[in-house]
């Protein structure tokens, strides 16, 4: 595999993520978006999960019949209540809404009482027994039968949409969960195309922005692009054509700056301008040496002086000073007896 080969995309900044063709990044990042961020580039999942949607019903004969909708929530009945003045129904809940506001009839506004309100099993039996797809039928699933068991088979259909069991924060459907755990999922550890380092998937595009042996095109646009960035510096500072540098005779007061590949002919056409500076860097550093000889005798004198002070004191403060007993032996043999 050639990773040099085919450079997909890159900006001068060193620290961004060029992706190449056949790279490992390339093929892991074909589901994703890579979106940059003040950090570098980070990935973003293309089927990112969304907040729960209520489960879409598809009818197998089209659109619901006027008469199991309610009019209060216009969703399909839910646990229906019967007025009995007009007989039109209304779900459950939405009946405990409604008498709260406008106590009357969202179908044709006619009065209605708490107390003339009766719960339609029959009816919500009825509504149980429509016959339905499937809500993944455009996903391929084939299932099909009536509507009360359609809620049962969505917690096990095998094309419904389920969160990363491992947290990683990506969806699949529950029939890839084995396939996403062994291949997709970004907490898996996979191994740097480049530095060989065992890292985190999702940690993939942030270790690509320090890896030092991610290949990075040359910020100076010089032609070559694939430096390793534990390199870049080196290519920058001794080997880029295209890299401004300064005149090896800077040292000595050259403010000439150009292109690499065009310092040799300033070199060429001012070997005399250059003679003369070193003439004159040559001359002040002779009287610095002057000087700096100058204050190295001053420090010599003054090292002697206080040596010579050093043995003064130790003269006499190294002296032995001798106590002298008289009597001694009277005294020692008195101390015996005693």
């Amino acid at each position: 595999m050639n990773l040099t080969s085919n450079l997909r995309n890159h900006v001068d900044s060193s620290l961004s993520i060029p992706v190449y063709e056949g790279s490992m990044l390339s093929i892991r990042s074909s589901s994703r978006i890579l979106t940059a961020t003040t950090n570098g580039i980070r990935y973003k999942s293309a089927s990112s999960p969304q907040p729960r949607q209520p489960i879409e019903t598809k009818w197998k004969f089209g659109k619901l019949d006027k008469k199991y909708e309610c009019n209060y929530c216009n969703s399909y009945l839910k646990c229906p209540v019967q007025f009995q003045e007009c007989r039109h129904r209304v779900c459950s809940s939405c009946f405990t809404n409604l008498i709260k506001k406008s106590q009357s009839c969202p179908t044709c506004d006619q009065t209605i009482s708490r107390e003339k309100v009766i719960v339609d099993n029959e009816f919500q039996k009825e509504i149980h027994n429509l016959p339905v797809y499937c809500s993944n039928n455009l996903n391929g699933c084939k299932w099909e039968g009536a509507f009360k068991a359609h809620m049962m088979h969505i917690e096990e259909c095998e094309y419904t949409l389920i969160d990363c069991v491992r947290g990683c924060g990506l969806q699949y459907q529950r029939k890839d969960e084995r396939m996403h755990i062994a291949k997709e999922c970004l907490k898996n550890e996979i191994k740097c195309e480049f530095c060989n380092e065992q890292i985190v998937m999702a940690d993939e595009a942030n270790h690509l922005t320090v890896c030092p042996k991610f290949l990075v095109p040359c910020p100076s646009n010089c032609g070559i692009k694939d430096i390793p960035r534990e390199k870049l510096t080196n290519h920058l500072e001794n080997e880029c054509k295209k890299h401004e540098v300064s005149c090896p005779f800077s040292d000595s007061n050259c403010g000439f700056k150009s292109l690499r590949s065009e310092m040799p002919k300033h070199l060429k056409e001012s070997p005399g301008i250059h003679l003369n500076l070193m003439a004159k860097t040559i001359s002040v550093q002779k009287k610095q040496l002057e000087i700096l000889s100058e204050l190295i005798e001053k420090q010599k004198e003054h090292i002697f002086a206080l040596n010579s002070k050093v043995n003064s004191i130790e003269k006499q403060t190294s002296s032995q000073i001798i106590w002298k007993i008289d009597h001694f032996n009277i005294f020692l043999k008195i101390g015996k007896i005693q």
